[in-house]
């Protein structure tokens, strides 16, 4: 099997995309309590504590999440990447990003197009949609809306 030329560039930018968000929550954290420093120095004559960094973050949840979001990334890299939907650093930094959103995309998908009823009922299938409601398929001759589209400067046929 031969392996993508860039795999190990694309594998690790998308790790490095995996910790962004856990990168820009620390950020936030520390941005407030930045600012609770600066409104306790405003205030003169205060006898309280200045604030301390672990009332404002908790650091090391911060890291195993950002390990582990980083593995998800690189994943979402090695798996984009060997189906060649990766072509460019940008997209795999991205992807690693975005590769939380994608795993539960993933794992929420449930195909059920081949359900069939049991044959002693002698019932039609039921057809799953994505809303989880069952519709049963058309009887042969059964009026169908119309849904296709031609391409442009094309006709388009009858029952196709």
């Amino acid at each position: 099997m031969e392996t993508h030329p860039r795999m190990q560039t694309f594998v690790l930018l998308a790790a490095l995309g995996g910790v962004l968000p856990s990168l820009l929550k620390l950020s936030s954290q520390i941005s407030g309590w930045q600012l609770a420093r600066t409104r306790h120095l405003n205030k003169k004559g205060s006898r309280r504590r200045r604030p301390a960094l672990r009332d404002h973050c908790d650091v090391v949840p911060l890291l195993v999440g950002g390990a582990f979001h980083s593995g998800l990334g690189a994943l979402a890299g090695y798996v984009l990447t060997v189906t060649d939907q990766i072509t460019t650093p940008l997209i795999a930094f991205v992807a690693g990003v975005s590769a939380r959103s994608i795993f539960q995309q993933v794992a929420s998908v449930r195909i059920n197009l081949f359900d069939t009823a049991p044959a002693e009922t002698g019932e039609p299938a039921l057809v799953r949609t994505p809303d989880g409601l069952g519709i049963s398929p058309l009887e042969p001759g059964a009026a169908v809306e119309d849904r296709s589209v031609a391409a442009e400067g094309e006709e388009l046929e009858r029952g196709r």
